[in-house]
């Protein structure tokens, strides 16, 4: 069997470590891109949970305030003192 020669040259000890930073940096780059996408994708989660608790809240509010028209008419209500003003009309 003949042996094919290949045109390679020897690459520099200080060009193999150049060359093993930037793959190393550029590794934990990527590692670091993805804890972000991982923690920007918990945030929007964490957004939208809080949008539902905020539609949950203001539809528990209507809801009261219209118990409250019913049961008591058009006014106003004062928590300090825990009465309702009705509106003069």
């Amino acid at each position: 069997m003949a042996v094919k020669k290949t045109n390679t040259e020897k690459l520099t000890t200080e060009e193999i470590t150049q060359l093993n930073e930037l793959r190393t940096k550029t590794s934990e780059l990527t590692f670091q891109r993805g804890q972000i996408g991982i923690a920007e994708d918990n945030l929007k989660r964490q957004l939208n949970q809080l949008a539902e608790q905020f539609n949950e809240l203001y539809k528990s509010e209507n809801e009261l305030s219209k118990s409250l028209f019913e049961k008591y008419g058009k006014g106003e209500i004062n928590l300090e003192e825990g009465v309702f003003v009705k509106s003069k009309e």
